[in-house]
This record gives structure tokens, sequence and C-alpha cells, in this order.
């Protein structure tokens, strides 16, 4: 019996002995990452946003980029999110809902010789909280009288509007009428936006066609008018959304230069250090001549081993002469413009010559790689100042959607979400950068290990023969 405890006992010693390949665990606290940088917000928003820096990339140990997290300042997790950018990046969102007051008094009470008033009731921010009309003749009676116009609060939008929708009730009888949408800087002097919009909801037959959109010119005034130059609907307008004007990507394109080394024993070839995995989008080789032109094929590799793959193959040159210019000799220079290439996180570059033509003709290439950098949104929960960390070698996925992030904004805020919000302090260490070392392997643990295993097999055949003895002799 002792035997079988003793079997017993190794069979649950072995999780443990293997318990160092197992995962990560499902969280990172701070110190398990290798560098940080220290993140102050300069907005109160729910929501920071930023653009990360070359130190990142440079830290990071996956491509993408599973082991980043943010901190707040009692080190607690909060959900972030990542995601590209390019030049071309726009903003769209959905419609956003505008607050309207409507404006009784039939379609002539606007009209022109009208003595209609606004009064316009607003809250300490300047949002319009209520809007009044008053005739002269016919105070008593607004309130009975049909809907003449409405008035739409757009002042709170930070993005010109580009288009309106007017929301109609469910069960709305078939009607069609007209309107004008005009747009006011006070609320006194008008200006038309379409001078004639259709507005209808026609059925017949279980057939349905329904026109309630109107688009214009991007319009960045606070107040905006739905008039009606005909009847008005036989209902009450339940809502109005406009469409925002997309806000373009204002990204600046980053570059960072790296300086080439030949590869011993294999002429016309050059190796650039790692930067890390940056979305390359373009590239550039700086020629250490003048006057050179050359045929070479640029590869990227995920790790410095290979294996490699072509980014470009392509012509770079670079040339430069005296010129006179009003009696002055002064010297102008020329080289290719970078060549745009498929995005690639690829850590390590290389540069392969081809020979004709003397090749590079003596020197060492500078190799410079464009990006956007990616943009990360987090929830500001918890006390500040928070910590981006990053570094690991193991780490479980963490990140959200960018969608996810982002739901807890209204549209307002979803449309005017900037490009970074906070202010970074100096790079750190957390862990250190011994994080990101590979585990050195004991050989005196790998000793221990066998030797557990042998002993294992011993007992197990010495309690399998005292069975045996046992089962002989009953």
């Amino acid at each position: 019996m002792k035997d079988l405890a003793l079997v017993a006992a190794l069979v649950l010693l072995d999780p443990l002995a293997t318990s160092s390949s197992q995962s990560p665990a499902d969280t990172l606290r701070m110190g398990d990452l290798a560098y940080g940088i220290e993140l102050t917000t300069t907005d109160p928003g729910p929501v920071q946003t930023l653009l990360l820096p070359e130190e990142v990339y440079r830290g990071i140990h996956d491509a993408d980029l599973r082991d980043l997290r943010v901190f707040n300042a009692d080190g607690e997790e909060v959900p972030h999110a990542v995601r590209a950018l390019t030049e071309s990046t726009t903003q769209e969102h959905g419609p956003v809902s505008l607050p309207l007051f409507a404006v009784h008094g039939g379609p002539t009470v606007l009209g022109p010789g009208s003595d209609l008033a606004l009064r316009v009731r607003r809250s300490p921010d300047g949002r319009v909280l209520e809007v009044k009309a008053s005739d002269s003749a016919t105070v008593g009676d607004l309130p009975s009288r049909p809907v003449a116009a409405y008035i739409l609060d757009a002042g709170q939008l930070q993005r010109p509007a580009v288009g309106l929708t007017l929301e109609l009730p469910q069960g709305t009888e078939s009607f069609l009428t007209v309107y004008a949408l005009e747009a006011s800087q006070d609320l006194t002097t008008w200006s038309t936006l379409v001078p004639e919009a259709t507005v209808a909801r026609l059925e017949q037959e279980g057939a349905l066609l329904q026109q309630d959109h109107v688009a214009f010119p991007a319009e960045s005034r606070p107040y905006l008018r739905v008039r009606w130059l005909d009847e008005p609907p036989p209902m009450a307008i339940a809502g109005v959304r406009v469409e925002l004007a997309p806000q373009q990507g204002d990204v600046e394109r980053r570059s960072i230069r790296l300086g080439g080394r030949p590869r011993e024993a294999e002429p016309n070839v050059y190796d650039f250090p790692s930067a890390g995995p940056l979305p390359v989008n373009g590239v550039q080789v700086h020629l250490p001549n003048d006057n050179t032109l050359i045929q070479a094929t640029l590869e990227s590799a995920r790790s410095e081993a290979g294996p490699w793959s072509e980014a470009l193959r392509a012509r770079f040159y670079a040339v430069s002469e005296s010129a006179d210019s009003v009696g002055e000799i002064v010297d102008v220079s020329a080289q290719n413009p970078p060549y745009d290439i498929r995005s690639r996180t690829d850590r390590w570059w290389r540069l392969l010559v081809e020979p004709q033509g003397g090749g590079l003709g003596g020197g060492e290439p500078e190799l410079e790689l464009f990006y956007y950098p990616q943009q990360l949104a987090f929830v500001a929960r918890g006390a500040g100042p928070f910590t981006l960390g990053f570094g690991a070698r193991e780490a479980p996925a963490a990140r959200f959607d960018w969608s996810a992030v982002t739901q807890v904004l209204s549209d307002a805020e979803r449309s005017q979400l900037p490009r970074q919000s906070v202010q970074f302090g100096p790079l750190r260490d957390l862990g250190g950068p011994s994080v990101l070392q590979a585990p050195i392997e004991s050989s005196r643990n790998t000793y221990i290990l066998w030797g557990v295993l042998i002993l294992g097999v011993a007992l197990l055949g010495r309690a399998s023969w005292n069975l045996a003895q046992q089962l002989r002799s009953s």
C-alpha cells in the first residue's frame, strides 16, 4: 500500500513539474509588463484616446499588440481598444437626434409682414430649452392652431450637418406636403438651405412609399428651421435626425530612419535593426552616395531568422549637380519619391542590392519606414493618472472592439472623439526588460524531473510485482 501511495503522490506532483509550460493567467498586472508610460488626461470624458508612440512599438512583444494594457492609479486594468488609421480615414457616425420645438400659427404666420415673435429660454450652457411663439393678434389661439414650423437646436454639434431626416410616427396616414429648410445664427434672420423639399408617406394596396430625407451643403449655424410651404402633415413630427459631415483623417504620417549594416559573407545584402512591429505602409532608401542608381529588393520578416518575404522591388536613385542661379552656384539634389507598399507589421528588414552598375559604390544605405500610428481608446474608470503598460512574452488577448468601447458615448460625443486626449509622461520600467527574456531552463530541474519519472516507473513495477504475489498466495 505504501508503494501505491508513493505512485499516487508522483502523479499528483506531475502537474507541478509541468506548470511552467501552462498558459499565462487571464489578467496581467503592471509588474508583468516590461515598460510603462504615464497618461495624464486633459479631458474629463469617459473615453480617452491616444496615438501609440514609437516607444510602444519598440517595446511590444506581439505584433497584434496583445501585450498592451491600460491601468488606473490603483493598478486596476481598464477596458481598451485599438484601431488602425490611414491618411484617408474618415469618422462617419450614425444620425444625431436634435431637440425640436413646434411653432404654431399656420403656413402664413412666418411669411413677410408677420409680427410673430419668438421667446427662447436657454440653459446655462446655451442649449435651447423652450421656444414659444407670440402673435400680437392671436396669442391665446396659437397653441390650438396648426404647426407653422419646427425650430431645431443644432448648437451642440461640433461638425457641420449635411442631411436631415424627419421621423414620422407609426401608423401615419397617407399624405404629401412640401417644406423649406432654413438656417439662422440668431433665430431672427433666416437664410434658405433647401427652397423646397418633399415629405410624404403614401400607402396603397400594401405598398408603401415614404420620403423623409433631404441632403444639403454642409451647414454649421446653430439653428435650423423646417417651415411648411403647404398644409402641414396631419400629425406631429416625432423627431428629427441630422447626418454630420465625415471627419477627415488628420493624423500625420510618421517615419523612422534605420541605419543599414552589410551582412558578412553576403555582398550587397544590408540588414536594418528592428524598430518593432510598426504598421509600415511606405518606404524610402537613402543612398550613401550621390549620382547613384540601383535596382534592389526590400524584404521583411517577423523574426530575424526569417522566413523573409518581398515587400518591394524597385529602382532607387540619388542625383546631385551644381546649377547657376542668377550668377550664384547652388547645389541641386533629387532622389526617387517614397514608395507605398501594402501595410505590414514585420520587425526585421533587409535590402538586397543587385550588382549591375557597381551597386551602392561604397557606404551603407539608410531605410526610412513610413507609418500611421494606431489609435487606442480606453475607458477612464477609476482615478488617474493612468499607465500604458506593454511588453510581455506571454499575454492573453484582452482588448475590446472599437465599437464596444465607444458605445458608452452618445452619438454627438462619438462624432467628436479626438485623435488624442492625453499627455505622455516619460518611459519607465515596470517589470523591466527581463520580462521579455526567454526563460532559461534549469538543467538541475531537468535532472530532478527525469529522476522522478524513473523512480515512479520503478515503484510502479514493484507495486505490480507485490500485487501479483498477493494474488498468487490467495
